[in-house]
C-alpha cells in the first residue's frame, strides 16, 4: 500500500554492476493501469522491490514538497550563511 492506497506493480530485480558504483539492485516496474516502465537502483541490496520502491515513492514526496515550498515561498532566490540573514529575510 502506497499513500493509503492499494496499487498494483508488476516488478523484475536484477542485481548489476555500474561502473565506479559497484554492485546494485535494479528494479524494474510498471503499473498495472499503465503503460510507463521506471527503473529503480538501489545501493542497499537486501530491499524487496517492494521496498525500493515504497521507499522512492516517499522519498519522491518530500523531493516535490521541498522544490514547491522553494518556489512558492522564493527560498531558491536566498543564500543564508547565518542567523542573523535568516532574521533579517523575515523582519
Amino acid at each position: 500500500m502506497f499513500r493509503g492506497r492499494k496499487k498494483t506493480y508488476y516488478t523484475f530485480e536484477k542485481k548489476v554492476i555500474i561502473d565506479k558504483v559497484g554492485e546494485v539492485k535494479l528494479v524494474v516496474s510498471k503499473r498495472k493501469k499503465d503503460s510507463t516502465t521506471r527503473y529503480f537502483i538501489s545501493t542497499n541490496e537486501s530491499l524487496s522491490s517492494k521496498e525500493v520502491l515504497s521507499i522512492y515513492e516517499d522519498r519522491w514526496d518530500i523531493e516535490t514538497a521541498h522544490r514547491e515550498t522553494n518556489q512558492k515561498l522564493g527560498f531558491k532566490d536566498y543564500q543564508l550563511r547565518d542567523n542573523n540573514q535568516l532574521r533579517d529575510l523575515f523582519s
